[in-house]
């Protein structure tokens, strides 16, 4: 199933022993983890932009190689920022709580035109102009799911999505959704027009795998 290829900085804090622990308890598991690195970085780095549409530039990037002193190019792909923030985009980890029911996670699935096919995500999207990271948190879940934020637990350092291809980043944001909220009883989607394809999905965290792997067989027969 496509998923997107997240890269943090070396002092993120990320657990690793066992992944699904953090969900209840991520102050506990949050160890720092520092990486030191001899390597000297180039100081003359240079971009050049060669196509710049309405939501992404391409272009190139030009340094020297410290180590054997030559110079290299690197072909880039850079989202163009509409706002003031060094983050771009928000992504959500929306677990839900009910009454009688598995705490669960709540996920989107959409088609995505570049891959042409439907991608389950997290719930994300552009931080507004002037708009905080939990801000942007909260609306997006609203729009993409109808459900309500009822508390912020855990907000990640800057993590990129491919830093081989693009400094293209975002903010993973863990929110808890109450789903006995009286807000929370009928969620509905409030979609854009090029969301068309965008539907709601609500998996028990105790049985996330086979939940995924369930929905990638209905897409892999229905294409």
């Amino acid at each position: 199933m496509p998923h997107r290829n997240l890269v943090a900085p070396v002092d993120l804090a990320s657990p690793r022993d066992n992944p699904s622990k953090m969900l209840q308890q991520p102050n506990e598991l949050m160890v720092s983890q520092k990486v030191t690195c001899e390597t000297p970085l180039p100081d003359d780095t240079t971009v050049e932009i060669i196509h710049s549409g309405k939501w992404l530039s391409f272009g190139h990037i030009n340094y020297t190689d410290p180590v054997h002193k030559t110079r290299r190019q690197w072909e880039f792909v850079r989202r163009n920022r509409h706002t003031s923030s060094t983050v771009d985009a928000v992504d959500i980890l929306a677990t839900l709580t009910k009454k009688d029911m598995p705490d669960s996670i709540i996920l989107v699935a959409q088609y995505r035109p570049a891959i042409q096919q439907i991608c389950v995500e997290f719930p994300a999207g552009l931080i507004d102009p002037e708009e905080s990271v939990f801000s942007a948190a909260k609306r997006e879940l609203l729009e993409e799911t109808g459900y309500h934020s009822s508390e912020t637990i855990y907000t990640s350092s800057g993590l990129f999505y491919d830093a081989g291809l693009s400094d293209s980043n975002m903010q993973l944001v863990h929110i808890q959704v109450d789903g006995d909220s009286p807000q929370n009883q009928n969620p509905k989607s409030q979609l854009e027009l090029d969301e068309w394809s965008m539907e709601t999905l609500v998996f028990p965290l105790n049985d996330l795998l086979n939940s995924l792997t369930g929905m990638h067989f209905i897409f892999q027969n229905s294409c």
